[in-house]
């Protein structure tokens, strides 16, 4: 329930990438459905939104096991891998294990429950 109000009103994390990690915030909506990260470079001015649905996640990968990526700089045992089915990868960096496997766990179930109701509801 935490979580789920906190992730709503959005969370820090580090968004890792070939050009080093950058401070983003991730949240979800309302209906648990989209993820958007927003990112500010360090200019400040230059704010960058990306949001995809939760069924476009093919793959959660904890921690740096069985990534093979090397653009990926910086991933750890701290992050999250995500893996999408445009072929895109978003690889977020946590504070510590706890926060890592909770947002692991919690945002697994959302899209195991978005890609039922999908199957389920195809127009939705």
């Amino acid at each position: 329930k935490n979580f789920v109000r906190n992730i709503v009103k959005g969370v820090t994390v580090s968004l890792l990438s070939s050009d080093g990690p950058a401070e983003c915030v991730v949240s979800l909506d309302r209906g648990l459905q989209t993820m958007s990260l927003s990112c500010t470079s360090q200019a400040k001015s230059d704010e960058k939104r990306r949001s995809f649905l939760l069924e476009q996640i093919s793959g959660i990968v904890i921690g740096d096991d069985g990534l093979n990526d090397t653009s990926l700089v910086g991933v750890s045992e701290l992050c999250v891998t995500l893996l999408l089915e445009t072929g895109q990868v978003v690889a977020l960096g946590f504070p510590d294990l706890e926060e890592r496997d909770t947002f692991a766990l919690c945002l697994a179930m959302f899209v195991g429950g978005r890609r039922v109701e999908v199957d389920e509801y195809p127009s939705n």
